[in-house]
């Protein structure tokens, strides 16, 4: 009897363990992409506030701005994690 890559893959991942280990592959990919893509982020803002004079830099910091970089970076990585719990909220809830 012959059977299909395709028809295969649907019997696997239709089980729990096939949804689990789905799940799992999705945050990985996921977090692996959103850290790359803050750490570019973090690169270019360091390379650009390295660039900006040593008084400018620290009336920066004095008004508060590293703290208001890190509200800003942590509200990003956040909302990443809240939109990949999403996702793997509704593998598991499709029957």
């Amino acid at each position: 009897m012959k059977t299909s890559i395709g028809t295969l893959l649907t019997a696997v991942l239709t089980t729990t363990a096939g949804k689990i280990m789905t799940a799992l592959g999705v945050s990985v990919i996921s977090y692996t992409g959103v850290s790359a893509l803050q750490q570019q982020l973090i690169s270019h803002i360091t390379q650009g506030l390295g660039q900006t004079p040593p008084a400018a830099l620290q009336l920066f910091y004095i008004a508060g701005g590293g703290v208001a970089l890190n509200w800003i970076l942590g509200a990003f990585a956040f909302l990443a994690g809240w939109g990949t719990a999403a996702k793997l909220g509704t593998v598991f809830n499709r029957k």
